[in-house]
């Protein structure tokens, strides 16, 4: 399904969760913490709230949103062959759910390597999205950032 019309399909939670997986990435390798919930699962530290920032708010482009939409489809698949088929019916259960991606990862009992292994995933791809981002968007994430 090409992205354009994968975007185009679904709601403006979708694009949250988008930028909430793709942009964490860029959280973890440039100290921006914009989206804690994934950080938080990596390591057992208390929750951080929301963050403060929203798609609508980034006023990503089209062509953006399409290529962070295929940056998070990427990542996904990668993060999905770290897992056990146990953890991969969990995840998929708790994502068809709607629960946050920290809260699923939380649930998985996840071993320490695994927990490395999604922590570079996640590196990697927000790394991907940094570079797709204009730098007043990445400014708009440091400034929204929970203290």
């Amino acid at each position: 399904m090409p992205f354009k019309r994968l975007i185009a399909n679904k709601p403006a939670r979708f694009i949250q969760q988008v930028l909430m997986i793709s942009v964490t990435g860029i959280c973890l390798s440039s100290s921006i913490n914009p989206f804690p919930v994934i950080s938080a699962s990596l390591a057992p530290t208390k929750a951080l709230p929301e963050p403060q920032v929203t798609p609508e708010q980034l006023k990503l482009t089209p062509s953006q949103k399409e290529k962070i939409a295929a940056i998070r489809s990427d990542g996904i698949k990668q993060l999905k062959e770290v897992l056990t088929p146990t953890q991969r019916v969990k995840y998929n259960e708790g994502i068809k759910k709607n629960q946050k991606l920290g809260n699923v990862l939380n649930s998985l009992n996840l071993t320490t390597d695994q927990k490395n292994k999604i922590k570079t995933i996640v590196q990697k791809s927000g790394g991907k999205v940094k570079a797709v981002l204009t730098p007043e968007q990445i400014k708009m994430l440091q400034k929204n950032k929970p203290s």
